[in-house]
């Protein structure tokens, strides 16, 4: 069941909440699992066969009708020198992707 308020913003199409900040996601087991890699000749058994079998998630965006594939853990891992300073949290919370000039 719905409550009579909550049905009347989604019927006026209100958003469901309001908040003063922007958030950013950040899916973290891509990362790990990227990280894991830098280990996985060590690892052996059950472990090892479990990490293997762990596909890499990309996100689609639809930009203009051209399909581009979004990979966060390639933009932090091939980020600029003059970045090579910037923690992961830092990276996530200060980046803006944009398009490149011509």
């Amino acid at each position: 069941e719905i409550g009579g308020p909550m049905a009347c913003m989604y019927l006026l199409d209100h958003p469901d909440h309001y908040t003063s900040h922007l958030f950013q996601r950040f899916y973290w087991r891509s990362y790990v699992n990227e990280v894991k890699k830098a280990w996985e000749p060590a690892l052996s058994g059950e472990e090892g066969k479990k990490n293997q079998s762990e596909d890499q998630k990309i996100v689609i965006a639809n930009n203009g009708g051209k399909v581009i594939g979004v990979n966060t853990v390639m933009d932090y891992m091939y980020r600029p020198e003059k970045y090579e300073s910037l923690c992961l949290y830092d990276w996530v919370r200060r980046l803006v992707k944009g398009k490149m000039s011509k």
